[in-house]
C-alpha cells in the first residue's frame, strides 16, 4: 500500500459486512435477523493490516467481510451497500 496519499486517490477505507445469524436460543422457530452493515475503518500502514481490522470489525459486529472499499464519498458506499443487500438477502 502506497502510503504517500494522494488527494485523487480515495483515502477512506470502509468494510461492509454480513450479519446473518439465529437468535432464536434453542426455541422452535428460528429467529433470524440478517442486515448488511458499513463503517468506516481506519487505514493501517499495509493492506493486510487494514484487511484485519476490516475482519475484527466485521467479528465484533457478530458478521463476516463482504467488502472492503476504498471509497471517499459515502453515498457510493451506501449504494455497494445495497447492491449487497440485494444479492445476499434477495431483496427485490
Amino acid at each position: 500500500m502506497n502510503t504517500s496519499w494522494n488527494m485523487n486517490v480515495a483515502t477512506n477505507v470502509w468494510v461492509v459486512y454480513l450479519v446473518a445469524h439465529d437468535n432464536s436460543d434453542g426455541q422452535k422457530e428460528a429467529e433470524v435477523e440478517p442486515y448488511v452493515g458499513y463503517e468506516p475503518v481506519f487505514p493501517a500502514a499495509d493492506d493486510a493490516e487494514t484487511r484485519d481490522n476490516c475482519e475484527l470489525t466485521a467479528v465484533l459486529r457478530g458478521g463476516y467481510v463482504v467488502a472492503i472499499l476504498r471509497e471517499n464519498e459515502e453515498a457510493n458506499v451506501r449504494a455497494a451497500v445495497l447492491a449487497a443487500e440485494k444479492s445476499l438477502l434477495r431483496m427485490r
